[in-house]
């Protein structure tokens, strides 16, 4: 059970001001979330595998492919000064 003092010392580690009136409901709130914990610690869950989703995903992205073209000519072409593939500009301090 977590107790008035384990609160401020939790506030203070996590660089959190906490008004003295709301300690009894943080108290009460972090109560039930370790009790719900413990519940899930009684479960048998050696055969299951971690995961990161409840349902199965797949990347819906296409896959990434390089490819040459000659836009990079008309692009530099429009440009007041190039200096090989790159747009050339004036230094900036």
């Amino acid at each position: 059970m977590i107790n008035k003092n384990e609160i401020i010392r939790i506030s203070k580690l996590a660089n959190i001001k906490i008004n003295d009136t709301d300690i009894p409901k943080l108290s009460q709130e972090l109560n039930q979330i370790l009790e719900y914990v413990e519940k899930i610690n009684e479960l048998d869950l050696k055969d299951i595998k971690p995961t990161s989703h409840a349902v199965a995903t797949h990347n819906v992205f296409r896959e990434d492919l390089v490819v040459q073209n000659e836009i990079i000519n008309d692009v530099l072409n429009t440009a007041p000064d190039t200096e090989e593939n790159f747009f050339k500009v004036p230094k900036v301090i």
